[in-house]
């Protein structure tokens, strides 16, 4: 960076240090508006950053770009009910995962089962939310429902030698060597205990079982990303992938407005990326736009999820014709044509039923503003 040599700078955090940050602002050589900085700041797993760190690299940048599997409420509500972000979905290959949910009481039953994955060539990741309890290993292993007490009661039914953990709190070194271990075809680690730490950066083809205990304690964006570690390219084809949801919420039966478990039952329904970052959008609450909050409801003020979700693309897009009015706006315009509320609005505009009525100084102010914009959003015209 010192010597402006660098064409492309690729890093962790480290980027976003105040050092790092003024180097990259003042950069030569670049048309944007104050002459200099980055051409594009592209930020990767963007759901793993705040407000505040990603926008420390947007300034720095004429063009920035976000990209996430799963893309955080606030980015949704972004693109949606505001239109201040252009948004484009990536078609890939689904993944061939089947999703269960399984009550927390069957636990027995499920280790039983993957036992005998394992002594038909399977490999499994068994990821948990906790690292222990307390603050001693010892009294840690004898409670179950975190790492260390399930890689101990795993030891136990398959071998001391086929089981191994890894978490947040071990030294880099202990933990990257654990997981070489894992990923060695020739080891005979089988099953890998872990926290989240596994979700992202993990590349071990030959896994095609993971088990998420308390399930109901995770984000539903952040199970999308660990199932994400199973059925990965070069994976073995002859065995099946299975994604295993332990839901202590799901012993009782009761489903109905449960958010707990609608998240669970949006993952069994759905592997697509955009889908589940809607579902979490319509469960957790668009955050704060013009602030920071990443998700949640500010002041309780925002739009209803439930009624008004086709209507947000169609009040954005009608929303950018005001402000770009030499725009041609047709029906393939980044529009779901499914969508019952965009299809009304494009015929208005085809039709020249809905016209624009736009005033750069006191477009708010204009007579008829409100309910002409509330009438083309919400009714037919006849």
């Amino acid at each position: 960076i010192s010597t402006d040599e660098a064409v492309f700078l690729v890093g962790t955090h480290a980027l976003l240090t105040p050092d790092v940050v003024n180097r990259l602002k003042n950069l030569p050589g670049v048309s944007t508006s104050k002459g200099k900085g980055l051409a594009l700041a592209v930020i990767d797993e963007e759901q793993r950053l705040g407000v505040k760190q990603r926008e420390k690299l947007a300034m720095c940048a004429a063009h920035s770009l976000y990209m996430s599997a799963t893309p955080i409420p606030r980015t949704i509500a972004l693109k949606g009910s505001s239109g201040l972000m252009d948004f484009t979905i990536l078609d890939g290959i689904g993944s061939d995962v089947e999703t269960v949910i399984v009550p927390s009481k069957a636990l027995d039953k499920v280790v039983l089962a993957l036992k005998s994955k394992i002594d038909k060539g399977s490999k499994a990741f068994w990821v948990l939310p906790k690292i222990g309890q307390n603050d001693t290993v010892e009294e840690d292993s004898i409670q179950q429902n975190n790492v260390l007490g399930r890689h101990r009661a795993l030891a136990e039914a398959f071998g001391q030698e086929r089981v191994s953990f890894v978490h947040g709190r071990m030294k880099g070194k202990d933990r990257e060597e654990q997981l070489a271990r894992f990923a060695d075809p020739l080891s005979r680690v089988d099953v890998l205990v872990s926290t989240t730490v596994i979700e992202v950066g993990i590349d071990v083809p030959d896994v095609n079982v993971m088990i998420v205990e308390d399930a109901d304690r995770f984000g539903l964006s952040q199970l999308h990303q660990l199932r994400g570690r199973i059925g990965r390219a070069g994976s073995r084809e002859i065995l099946k992938c299975h994604y295993i949801l332990l839901s202590s919420v799901a012993n009782n039966g009761q489903t109905d407005g449960v958010d707990s478990l609608s998240k669970l039952e949006v993952l069994r329904e759905s592997t697509c990326g955009s889908v589940i970052a809607d579902a979490d959008y319509m469960l957790r609450g668009p955050g704060d736009t013009l602030g920071f909050l990443q998700s949640g409801i500010k002041n309780g003020r925002t739009l209803s999820s439930d009624h008004h979700w086709e209507l947000t693309d169609a009040a954005a897009l009608y929303g950018r014709r005001f402000m770009q009015p030499l725009l041609s706006i047709t029906t393939s315009d980044r529009t779901d044509s499914t969508s019952t509320a965009t299809n009304i609005l494009m015929r208005h505009f085809a039709e020249e039923k809905a016209q624009e009525h736009f005033c750069e100084s006191y477009a708010s102010c204009k007579q008829g503003f409100a309910m002409r914009v509330m009438m083309t959003l919400f009714s037919e015209f006849h």
